[in-house]
């Protein structure tokens, strides 16, 4: 059979199996998704697709002889794996080699061919197949004859393909050299980025794996900020006895973790807090006040509460402690709590409960 026929004869295949492959793309990004959740690995996004007729047949033109069958060509699914650090892309290669039977004589990790001084982008390519536990398993034997492209790259290197194809660059001696050099300065800032990226990632991680230990050593010297007050608001006794005394006035209610703690981290820097041996000294001086200033604040019916209650309502009773609308506004202001109609009403309820508080005494 000539070429011409052979490509009659791929298309027409694949005009009657294009709904298959349609199939089996999703059902691999479906899979992937669930695989990559359950291995713990954060990815930016999973996009896939099928390739369309005109790609297919300029393919198929352009590899005269190559293929004989439609199963032959190997990237008409694609699914593309966009992550946020350059070494996650190792951690996805390790699911797809264990969970997918990789077609090794097609699959390139183009990281290791690059050259040092040249530009452009760097992708981990595999061809793959389900593997055979899966095809034995009924939903999936009608996909034998079917592979898949896996592409799987972090966000910057994905940037730079998407805007090296849109400048329609595709080869190194195409363009002018003074470009080149500019490309080549442009790659080095990238892969610097992608480390520099990683690092301050690292630094979190042994930050808030840290901070604990630091607050129970020397709180004086931990800097508030959202992963320090968490810590705290985690192992404080004046915070747990706090939330207790608020859950049993509110009936029992549970008290959740609430992750979100950045805008109290910024309330007490308003406040002139900004360690955590100075909010530990504050709350344990005012921690009956602001029990009372809470019951007197809440009402109606919870089904639960945060965690920040007791950092919450210590912010308001400091506020009252003011003893200022204006300045009330203003921290409900650096706070960006309600607008400015808002912010007087709260204000002068913050105020009407402080001075509640205080009569009582």
């Amino acid at each position: 059979m000539d070429a011409k026929s052979t490509g009659l004869k791929i298309m027409e295949q694949f005009r009657e199996q294009s709904e298959l492959y349609r199939e089996f793309t999703a059902r691999v990004e479906d899979l992937l998704s669930v695989l990559l959740e359950e291995n713990g690995i954060r990815i930016h996004s999973i996009a896939s697709r099928v390739k369309d007729n005109q790609s297919l047949e300029k393919k198929v033109d352009k590899n005269s002889g190559k293929y004989t069958e439609l199963k032959d060509i190997t990237d008409i699914a694609g699914v593309r794996i966009i992550t946020y650090f350059d070494d996650d892309v190792d951690q996805v290669a390790e699911v797809i080699e264990r969970e997918f039977d990789v077609d090794w004589s097609n699959s390139i990790d183009k990281r290791q061919l690059i050259d040092p001084d040249r530009f452009g982008y760097v992708s981990l390519h595999y061809i793959a197949a389900l593997n055979r536990f899966r095809l034995a398993l009924s939903e999936y034997k009608k996909y034998r004859d079917c592979k898949v492209e896996f592409q799987v790259r972090s966000i910057l290197q994905h940037a730079w393909a998407e805007i090296e194809h849109d400048l329609g660059y595709k080869r190194r001696q195409a363009i002018p050299r003074e470009i080149r050099r500019s490309f080549s300065r442009l790659a080095g800032l990238l892969e610097i980025a992608d480390q520099e990226f990683k690092q301050i990632r690292d630094s979190l991680m042994s930050y808030e794996n840290q901070v604990g230990d630091q607050i129970a050593l020397d709180p004086d010297a931990v800097y508030i900020d959202g992963v320090s007050l968490a810590a705290y608001i985690e192992q404080s006794p004046i915070i747990r006895e706090i939330n207790q005394a608020l859950s049993q006035w509110l009936g029992g209610i549970p008290v959740l973790n609430n992750p979100f703690v950045d805008d109290k981290a910024q309330a007490l820097h308003y406040l002139g807090l900004d360690t955590i041996g100075q909010l530990d000294s504050r709350l344990s001086a005012s921690k009956q006040k602001v029990i009372r200033f809470a019951q007197n604040w809440l009402s109606g019916e919870y089904e639960d509460i945060m965690d920040t209650i007791g950092i919450f309502y210590f912010c308001y009773y400091c506020a009252g402690e003011n003893g200022s609308e204006e300045k009330a506004q203003e921290f409900l202001a650096s706070c960006e709590i309600g607008n400015p109609d808002e912010r007087l009403d709260l204000a002068r309820r913050i105020l009407t409960v402080y001075r509640g508080l205080e009569s009582e005494n």
